[in-house]
């Protein structure tokens, strides 16, 4: 992991100094972690129910495959058996460690459990592999049997999580109002409140972005920004939202832009 990663660090550090240190490790990793960055806040053991989401159908067998997993670990451990202990906890300690760091930081977001899904992957299908072994053993429950309950059991769960599972992107309603001011003025500047910083880069203009506070937002409307996004909880604290227009709305964001623009 070092030889891979050490020489992209050195060239951005050569190439901008302290300002890479500063981003890359003070803000983008320490900020990140000890504190809340861009409202990107969750409950502390949220992302048990993003695994829960996100791993489909193979949440079934990864429950009994965590317990089993430490078991078999320490079983290996007392045995002695090196090549099991090795190989499986591996799995384990990389996905325990993925987990426990990101559930500690404060800043969340779905994308930053990533790592812990090849871990999670190799452990569901260590269980499953162990269970049809187990299963041809046994003359009163055949592997095709046990492959219907599994498949049962994995159709159940969908269909009561559907709503949790069949999710849309969670940037889809914050994307739409970008795309509203797209459409409207693509070259006109847009002041981004209550979106996070990399999403409004990604889909606006990053030239033409700028990252502010709620707080400011009512100064920036006026002087650097013909619009500007908010959500519609933060759009109460606005000093002066009667001379403001919503352009357009879409869930919990707002398009706004000062009432002397020409580009309504």
């Amino acid at each position: 992991f070092f030889t891979l990663s050490a020489p992209w660090h050195v060239l951005m550090y050569l190439k901008h100094g302290d300002t890479f240190l500063t981003t890359y490790f003070g803000h983008q990793m320490f900020s990140r972690f000890a504190g809340t960055i861009e409202g990107k806040s969750a409950p502390r053991f949220w992302y048990l129910a993003v695994i829960r989401t996100q791993f489909r159908i193979w949440f079934v067998p990864l429950i009994p495959a965590f317990f089993l997993g430490i078991f078999q670990f320490i079983k290996n451990i007392i045995a002695k058996n090196k090549k099991e202990v090795s190989g499986l906890g591996l799995i384990l300690i990389w996905a325990t460690i993925t987990f426990m760091v990101f559930t500690i930081a404060n800043s969340k977001l779905i994308w930053y459990i990533l790592p812990i899904y090849p871990a999670l992957s190799l452990l569901s299908a260590w269980f499953i592999e162990k269970a049809f072994t187990f299963a041809t053993r046994m003359t009163f429950l055949p592997e095709v049997s046990l492959i219907v309950l599994v498949l049962s059991i994995s159709i159940f769960y969908n269909i009561r999580m559907w709503e949790r599972i069949k999710t849309e992107d969670f940037n889809n309603e914050a994307f739409g109002v970008i795309e509203a001011k797209n459409r409207i003025a693509r070259n006109e500047s847009l002041c981004c409140a209550d979106v996070g910083w990399s999403v409004c880069q990604f889909y606006a203009s990053p030239a033409l972005a700028i990252d502010t506070k709620v707080s400011d937002l009512d100064a920036f409307l006026k002087t650097k920004c013909t619009y500007g996004i908010v959500s519609r909880e933060s759009l109460k604290s606005l000093k002066t939202t009667d001379v403001f227009n919503i352009v357009s709305e879409l869930g919990d964001y707002l398009l706004l832009t000062s009432r002397k623009s020409d580009k309504i």
